[in-house]
């Protein structure tokens, strides 16, 4: 009890400061460091491109198989396009890419500072008066806020192609026609759930690599128990507000 209310606490006091600290920074009273912040979008987005893209493609065709096989017993198989741009747009695409960003940039968050934390460089910068959460969280805040989103869409996109290819194989869909009924089923609502869901997934990542690389203590064996609890809190936190999405969704 005591640890999880001085983990709130912790909480508190980053965001509060990191609030603050963009607001300096968006009325120019403060500079962020120069090209932090397009060093960790390269970092957590173009370089988690790749993998992201992979399982998108690997988990739509999967989808696609499945729906394709179950729907065509009724002989309904071309509303698959419908089932597969649906869960995409509004569920996994937001999902699969918290997962991916979660093992590398939560992780990557907690080491990196954990590191610092560890060999006194944060303190090193707050006795130069450079505030560490200027320096360190908010560059990589903004920058998940940006590489989420962007990563996400790409998901939703690479997933639905999948989609297509297995349509196109199995039941001779066209191309033109699997892409229309997603236009005419998909709304731009969906995708702005979508894509809400992954800006609120990247910036729980981002928070919880940064509270608990901050806390990590003088021993190096606290860098790979911030390391792994960020993982399991992120996880465990997307989940829950993933489900607070699907009720709130379904209520409506």
């Amino acid at each position: 009890v005591i640890d999880a209310w001085d983990g709130i606490k912790g909480l508190t006091s980053i965001v509060k400061d990191a609030g603050a600290q963009a607001v300096l920074v968006a009325s120019r009273r403060k500079q962020l460091p120069a090209g932090s912040v397009l060093a960790q979008i390269l970092e957590m987005g173009v370089n988690g491109v790749f993998i992201v893209g992979i399982l998108a493609f690997l988990i739509g065709m999967t989808m696609a198989f499945q729906g394709v096989t179950q729907l065509s017993r009724f002989g309904a198989g071309v509303f698959m396009a419908d089932m597969l741009s649906l869960s995409m747009v509004r569920e996994l695409a937001p999902l699969i890419t918290a997962i991916i960003l979660t093992g590398r940039t939560g992780a990557a968050i907690a080491a990196e500072l954990g590191t610092m934390k560890v060999r006194s460089e944060i303190d090193a910068l707050a006795t130069m008066g450079i505030n560490p959460n200027r320096f360190l969280i908010l560059p990589r805040v903004l920058a998940i806020t940006f590489a989420g989103p962007a990563l996400t869409l790409m998901a939703m996109f690479i997933g639905m192609t999948a989609g297509m290819l297995v349509a196109s194989l199995t039941i001779d869909l066209p191309a033109i026609a699997y892409w229309s009924r997603i236009a005419a089923f998909v709304t731009p609502g969906d995708y702005a759930h979508g894509l809400l869901k992954s800006l609120l997934f990247s910036w729980i990542i981002a928070i919880s690599g940064s509270l608990f690389g901050m806390r990590a203590t003088g021993d190096s064996s606290s860098v790979g128990h911030a390391t792994t609890r960020t993982v399991v809190v992120s996880v465990l936190l997307i989940i829950f507000v993933d489900a607070i999405f699907a009720t709130m969704a379904t209520i409506l």
